[in-house]
């Protein structure tokens, strides 16, 4: 536009509909005197019709004598190649970000963000009286398959069962972690041991039919184990490590007999769930 097709444009008459609320709290502002000067970037319209971004900067004209607001003087530069170099930067940082916290093979939660989230809903549960359950699954046989089948088919092997797991997990606080190697996580807030093997029991059969052939499992498939435990007064009293162990002991159970749910508080391992147990 020529200098003069902007004059008095100060509204943001040629700002994209979605910054109009936000320029007019800018005015709001420069106009209630609550500020003299203001910075804003908003996009605006070209003059051949595409959306460019743009920094408008606000300056108010005062009354030299009384002080009152005579005018608001507005300029505005073309920052579209500037935006454009913030918003990939951006973007590599939250990959970044989305990196430090993911399991780059699976896409689960990796260690780190799983030992943040025990600790904070541990706490939570601690502090709010609050049910909080823990599942540990391991792979049967894991081995052997990566012996016999070779690395790649072991790395998608944990990649299918990773989307397995994300998938049994419905509600937003649910966390679904690679716990190490072939060994996986569920952290289950507000879920008591009940519900936390049910949920186990669905990622069993989930990975069940897969169909991951390994030629020589009883099944002539993949399978897993998972121990649960909920979080009891012991496991309050010496912290999440505690619940921790006692779900890797249930699943140490089920390991025994392979392909089973195991629940902590089932004292025997003739009492761990078999494969056909809702």
């Amino acid at each position: 536009y020529e200098p003069e097709e902007l004059i008095g444009d100060i509204s943001g008459g040629m700002a994209h509909p979605e910054d109009a609320e936000r320029l007019a709290d800018v005015l709001r502002r420069l106009l209630k005197g609550d500020a003299d000067r203001e910075t804003v970037i908003t996009r605006r319209r070209h003059r051949d019709g595409r959306w460019i971004w743009g920094e408008t900067r606000y300056r108010v004209i005062q009354d030299a004598q009384s002080g009152a607001t005579t005018g608001i003087i507005a300029t505005v530069r073309d920052v579209s190649a500037r935006k454009a170099v913030e918003d990939r930067l951006a973007e590599a940082n939250r990959l970044l970000e989305a990196a430090a916290r993911e399991d780059g093979l699976t896409g689960l939660a990796n260690r780190r963000t799983f030992d943040d989230a025990l600790a904070r809903e541990f706490g939570r549960a601690r502090r709010e009286n609050r049910n909080l359950s823990l599942v540990m699954i391991d792979v049967d046989r894991f081995k052997p398959f990566n012996d016999r089948y070779g690395h790649p088919a072991g790395d998608e092997c944990l990649r299918k069962l990773g989307k397995t797991l994300g998938g049994a997990l419905f509600r937003p606080g649910d966390l679904a972690a690679r716990y190490g190697g072939e060994e996986f996580a569920l952290l289950l807030p507000d879920t008591d041991e009940r519900g936390a093997a049910a949920i186990a029991e669905r990622v069993r059969r989930g990975v069940e039919r897969l169909a991951i052939a390994q030629e020589d499992a009883p099944r002539g498939v993949i399978t897993v184990s998972a121990g649960v435990a909920a979080i009891d007064r012991r496991s309050l009293k010496e912290g999440p490590e505690t619940l921790v162990q006692r779900a890797d002991d249930a699943l140490y159970r089920g390991k025994r007999n392979r392909n089973v749910v195991v629940r902590a508080s089932t004292p025997r391992a003739p009492g761990a769930m078999s494969p056909d147990a809702a």
